[in-house]
């Protein structure tokens, strides 16, 4: 790793805007791809989110950081033309019923965005209902369901219950994702995979696409 890559790293541990503007300025200048970049910036996020998990950082922090990250890839995808090389999957999103918290969500959709996926990010606070007809109407390639909050489990199950009571569960791979869930819950609620890491996310998106549209 060089000393770029660890400033980087540094200015998005410590939410320091202008220092991780700057890296990503000098990162550019010496041609540093698009993945290698967004490599260094989960390693910054995770460390942000050690940060948190220590007491030491606040909500308000962890959404700077998630609006620093967006405004990063942002500014790299300005420059780099990484949307052309679309995998022209479509992935629907959303963040369960009652459940308000949408910075992970809002992080990984930049990130599948920016590596060539169609996004429908229905938001956060979604009802079962909603999300089934949704994915009637848009037929995505997957289906993403986010939550922090416990109960959110139990809005995730009664998603899946009823694609199943409309015919549809079939159609769609369903990803769930978020502090609420794990192995267990994947069984629980039905779901096809169960991941925390953004990078585990997106490389199984783009198996899931690639394996469909081969």
């Amino acid at each position: 790793m060089t000393e770029l890559d660890c400033q980087l790293i540094s200015a998005m541990e410590r939410l320091d805007e202008a220092a991780l503007l700057a890296s990503v300025s000098q990162l550019l200048d010496h041609g540093c791809d698009y993945f290698h970049m967004q490599y260094l910036l989960n390693a910054g996020m995770k460390r942000v989110g050690d940060i948190f998990e220590a007491g030491e950082y606040f909500i308000a922090d962890l959404m700077f950081s998630g609006v620093l990250y967006n405004e990063v890839l942002d500014i790299i995808c300005n420059e780099m033309d990484v949307r052309s090389a679309g995998l022209q999957g479509t992935i629907l999103i959303a963040v369960m019923e009652n459940d308000i918290h949408d910075i992970g969500k809002n992080i990984l959709c930049s990130v599948l965005r920016a590596s060539g996926f169609q996004i429908v990010d229905l938001g956060m606070d979604v009802s079962a209902e909603k999300i089934v007809d949704a994915v009637e109407n848009v037929r995505p390639d997957i289906l993403m369901l986010s939550g922090v909050m416990d109960f959110s489990v139990n809005s995730m199950k009664k998603t899946i219950t009823l694609l199943t009571e409309r015919g549809l569960r079939d159609q769609v791979c369903i990803v769930i994702g978020g502090n609420c869930v794990n192995a267990h819950t994947q069984e629980q609620v039905g779901a096809d995979a169960c991941f925390k890491d953004v990078l585990d996310t997106l490389e199984y998106s783009k198996k899931i696409v690639g394996d469909k549209y081969q």
